[in-house]
């Protein structure tokens, strides 16, 4: 399926609040078209009010280009030294 439509952000972030222990599969029958994994990969990425959309700082930077000559493109395990970062978020900003 293509882009996540605001409808379909509406009723995952429903589902979330619905089912708060993160029940992807749950969450999932509420959205036509859409499998847990794509639900707990647009959470985890996109619409969780935890993720830190502030710049990145120069100690941030510095952090990243260290992990990644550490971790290579094991973007999950870098994200770690990052609270609220997403793996994603970390890749797009290498």
């Amino acid at each position: 399926k293509g882009p996540w439509t605001e409808e379909e952000d509406r009723l995952l972030r429903e589902g979330v609040t619905k089912f708060p222990k993160k029940q992807w599969s749950k969450i999932a029958d509420m959205i036509v078209g859409r499998t847990d994994d794509q639900c707990a990969k647009r959470w985890r990425e996109s619409l969780d009010p935890n993720i830190d959309r502030s710049s990145w700082t120069e100690e941030e930077d510095g952090l990243l280009l260290r992990k990644y000559d550490e971790y290579g493109t094991q973007w999950q395990k870098i994200a770690l030294f990052f609270p609220g970062r997403p793996g994603l978020h970390c890749r797009n900003r290498w």
